[in-house]
C-alpha cells in the first residue's frame, strides 16, 4: 500500500496535479490583458507566478520521470521541452524567485524612471514599472557569449507591442507544452497508483496519525491492525464522555 514505487508514482501525481492547476489558473489570467492599470499588474503578477510553477516542475522531471519508468511509462524525448525550460529556470534564479543583486542595479541603471520625483508613493504604477524593469533584465540577460540572445532575435521590450506580444505568446506556449507533456503522464498514473478501499480505511488513517510535521524527521509507514484498533476505541470512549444523551452517545 505504501511501497516505495507507489509512494514515487504518488508525489510525481501531485506534483503534476498542483502545476496543471497553477498554469491553467496564471495562463487564464495572462490571455485577455487590458491596457489598464490593473490588468497590467495583475498580468505580471502571473507572469511571475507562472515562472515559479514552471520552474517547480523543471526541478521535478527527473523524479517524474524515474517514478513513471518504474511503472512502465515509455517517456520520449525531452531535450527540447527541456531547452524551452531551461530559459524559464533562468528567469526565476535572475528576477522572480529570487531577486539577483547584480539584476537589480543593473534595473536601477536601465529604468531611472523608477525614481522619478512623480512615482513617489504611487504603489501600482511603481509595481508595474518595477516589474516591467526586473523582467526585462532577467529575460534579456539569457545570452550567448556573443552577447545574442539565446531565444528570441532581439531583446524584450515590454513597452513596444509586439515584443510584449511575443513574450506572451512564448511563455503561453511553453506553458502548453507542460500541459502536454503532463497529460499523458497523469492519465498513466490514475490507472496505475493505488487509491485505497474503503476497507483499507483504518490502515491508512493510522498511518496518518503517525504523521510528524518536521521534515527533517524519517516517515513511520508502519501499521499494526491490533494497536490501531486499540487506539481508535479510546478515541470512541473519549468522545463519548463529551456526549450528554444516552441516546446520542448509545449512537
Amino acid at each position: 500500500m505504501f511501497s516505495p514505487e507507489q509512494i514515487d508514482a504518488k508525489k510525481a501525481y501531485l506534483t503534476m496535479l498542483l502545476t496543471l492547476d497553477d498554469i491553467t489558473a496564471s495562463t487564464e489570467m495572462m490571455i485577455d490583458v487590458r491596457n489598464d492599470a490593473d490588468s497590467l499588474l495583475s498580468y505580471f503578477r502571473n507572469f511571475r507566478f507562472l515562472v515559479i510553477t514552471l520552474t517547480n516542475l523543471t526541478d521535478n522531471l527527473n523524479q517524474i520521470e524515474r517514478s513513471l519508468n518504474a511503472l512502465g511509462f515509455k517517456s520520449s524525448n525531452m531535450s527540447q521541452l527541456r531547452r524551452k525550460l531551461d530559459f524559464i529556470k533562468h528567469i526565476r534564479n535572475k528576477g522572480v524567485g529570487h531577486l539577483d543583486a547584480k539584476l537589480l542595479e543593473k534595473s536601477i541603471q536601465w529604468q531611472p524612471s523608477l525614481f522619478n520625483l512623480e512615482m513617489k508613493g504611487n504603489l501600482i504604477p511603481s509595481a508595474i514599472f518595477s516589474n516591467i524593469a526586473v523582467l526585462e533584465l532577467a529575460i534579456n540577460s539569457y545570452v550567448k557569449e556573443s552577447g545574442e540572445h539565446k531565444v528570441f532575435s532581439s531583446f524584450i521590450d515590454f513597452a513596444y507591442p509586439p515584443d510584449f506580444k511575443e513574450i506572451t505568446e512564448h511563455i503561453l506556449a511553453v506553458s502548453q507544452d507542460c500541459v502536454d507533456y503532463m497529460a499523458r503522464r497523469l492519465e498513466f498514473l490514475e490507472a496505475n497508483i493505488k487509491y485505497y478501499e474503503p476497507s483499507e480505511r483504518l490502515h491508512t488513517s493510522s498511518v496518518a496519525a503517525n504523521t510528524d510535521f518536521n521534515l527533517k524527521t524519517p516517515i513511520d509507514y508502519s501499521y499494526n491492525e491490533s494497536d490501531s484498533l486499540g487506539r481508535l476505541q479510546d478515541s470512541l470512549e473519549r468522545l463519548c464522555h463529551l456526549i450528554e444523551s444516552d441516546e446520542e452517545r448509545e449512537k
